[in-house]
């Protein structure tokens, strides 16, 4: 690799780093071609990217972004970036399934909004339901004290409408004994 494609490399994973909402490392050592093809293809499926780069390269790219320096000190041994421009917990639930079904395959930190993630807070991300179940769930959230308060007040209207009619059976009852 000339100085150029290193140059064009390293500007490509600044901008990877950059403009996407998350960036796991991890650690491929020890993976067969089909392993990372398999890997590749289904984060794909979820909107996510693997790059395997030279460590050298990817610390050069990680100096030059504020928000995933921190990910400097894990740049160690065959790293490879799994980058997610968008439904991060899907591509964290892929990276989790397959480091469970792999042995060789290690999570072993994300940046995600400026903040580091160890591996362990991977797999709880990785653990959310998608995103359109948490918008469910806080709407239904949002409308529980609604419906109970609709609830109540369907209750009382329909006590106030039986009250009106006692109220009118007795005085019908009255007026045919005073009659």
């Amino acid at each position: 690799m000339n100085k150029h494609q290193k140059e064009v490399v390293v500007s490509s994973l600044k901008e990877n780093f950059s403009k996407n909402e998350a960036s796991f490392l991890v650690n491929v050592k020890g993976l067969t071609v089909e392993q990372s093809e398999s890997l590749r293809k289904k984060l794909r499926e979820k909107g996510g990217r693997l790059q395997i780069v030279k460590v050298r390269l990817m610390k050069r790219a990680l100096n030059e972004v504020e928000s995933v320096q921190m990910l400097e000190p894990y740049m160690k041994e065959q790293i490879g970036v799994v980058f997610a421009p968008q439904g991060v917990p899907a591509v964290a639930k892929v990276l989790s399934d397959f480091s469970r079904d792999n042995e060789k395959f290690k999570i072993i930190v994300a940046a995600m909004e400026a903040s580091l993630l160890t591996a362990h807070e991977v797999r709880s991300l990785a653990s959310l339901p998608p995103r359109p179940v948490l918008l469910g769930q806080v709407i239904q959230a949002m409308q529980a004290p609604l419906v109970g308060l609709v609830f109540i007040t369907n209750q009382m209207m329909a006590q106030i409408v039986t009250i009106i009619e006692q109220v009118e059976k007795k005085k019908q009852e009255q007026e045919e004994v005073n009659s």
